[in-house]
């Protein structure tokens, strides 16, 4: 066959590959479904992400592009979602002096510990291979994001400062103080237990709240939001949403997500009543009122603190939060027959005392704190006063003349 005859055939089965273009066209145009676009792009992203997903859950590779476009919408879809649940599910309020967002400043403390000690064994000094710094290993990015390094400045450097991974050029770019911002320094940050304390409770913060704006966490979920805060700050916000939210258990800085969601929890659970109520110190029944009546409706009482006097409710979801059953009433006094009588209390008994008088049916009752020089008793409990205060609404440690004490009792081996 000669070259003439090669190139008229090919000329002809690019002809007839054309037409069949075109009458392939033709024919969709007329047989398409006829929905407009604006039903059709939620629709078409729906089954793009739905396709998406488990690919990414089992690990199948995806690009770069596809993978930011998927957590930004997943993004927006949580946030929408937390948005719809707000009525419900609101940010808790901090009260006066409380350092972390949902957790009592104990409770801080405690996860505070268990954090730096799983970082860099106890110490505030020295840094990792990977340049991150001091107690709480931090690095570039979460020092830009709680204002101690310029964020202009780190937005213009190397993709492996952000990310944390080239362990030189990250100590280095840290090392130069031009690169923070007004009034913190390399050598400052390093040198001071406050300075990076801080700096842990406001990265915390950040991630705390956004946690609630994702729909992630709630109020009264203490070690989920402790759990939360230390995915957070090992791996980063995102994945503790993916771990907290989808049940991706990643393994991202030598641990997985689950292992320091476990940290996290462990160090705010509490293991006995006085620790319990401890957590509500300085929790005021209006300002704080969705936070006790969350707590409170654990133990099964739906109320108001604001208007309903709320000592027993409170005492019965301590005990509940302990494992223990209270007597489930609103009565203080109902706690005079429970558990057992003792005329020799210890730490976390119960204390009833009389209001109005003696031979009425008004009480309150709290935990047992022990005795102040004067010899009145300390009591641990919610509805009381607080120092310079003389209205009942705190939870606090408050004295009252022991010749009010009704009777102590222990707490019964009868558990929920």
């Amino acid at each position: 066959m000669s070259t003439t005859a090669i190139a008229r055939d090919i000329a002809q089965i690019k002809y007839d590959l054309a037409e069949l273009k075109a009458i392939t066209h033709v024919t969709w145009l007329r047989t398409r479904p006829q929905m407009e676009w604006y039903f059709a792009l939620p629709v078409a992203l729906m089954v793009y992400f739905m396709v998406l997903s488990p690919l990414r859950t089992a690990g199948t590779p995806v690009s770069e592009a596809v993978d930011t476009a998927f957590e930004a919408v997943n993004t927006a879809a949580e946030r929408a979602g937390a948005w719809l649940a707000s009525i419900n599910y609101v940010m808790p309020s901090m009260y006066r002096g409380q350092a972390m967002r949902g957790l009592s400043n104990e409770q801080t403390v405690a996860l505070m510990k268990a954090i730096i000690q799983r970082e860099n064994s106890g110490s505030y000094e020295g840094w990792n291979v990977f340049g991150y710094l001091g107690g709480y290993q931090g690095g570039a990015a979460a020092l830009t994001q709680t204002g101690y390094i310029k964020r202009d400045v780190f937005d213009v450097a190397a993709d492996c400062i952000k990310a944390g991974s080239c362990g030189k050029l990250h100590l280095e770019f840290l090392q130069n103080n031009n690169h923070w911002t007004t009034g913190n320094s390399f050598e400052s940050f390093m040198e001071s237990s406050e300075i990076q304390d801080t700096f842990f409770v406001k990265l915390a913060n950040f991630n705390i709240e956004e946690g609630f704006k994702r729909g992630v966490l709630r109020e009264g979920q203490y070690e989920k939001i402790a759990g939360f805060v230390a995915v957070a700050h090992l791996q980063g916000l995102n994945t503790a949403v993916d771990y907290f939210l989808h049940g991706k258990n990643t393994k991202k800085g030598g641990a997985y997500a689950s292992e320091y969601a476990g940290i996290g929890a462990a160090a705010v659970k509490t293991t006995d009543v006085i620790a319990t109520a401890s957590r509500f110190i300085g929790l005021h029944e209006e300002a704080n009122n969705r936070q006790l009546a969350v707590f409170m409706r654990k133990a099964g009482f739906s109320l108001n603190p604001d208007v309903t006097a709320w000592c027993a409710a409170f005492t019965n979801a301590v005990l509940h939060e302990n494992g223990i059953v209270g007597t489930g009433k609103l009565n203080a006094r109902s706690f005079l027959d429970w558990g057992a009588k003792t005329d020799t209390p210890k730490l976390g008994d119960i204390v009833v005392l009389w209001r109005g008088s003696r031979d009425g049916w008004l009480g309150h009752v709290g935990f047992f704190k022990g005795f102040d020089g004067n010899g009145n008793v300390l009591i641990l409990g919610g509805n009381q006063t607080e120092p310079g205060s003389r209205h009942s609404e705190w939870v606090s440690i408050d004295s009252f003349p022991v010749n009010r004490v009704l009777g102590y009792r222990t707490a019964p081996k009868k558990f929920i």
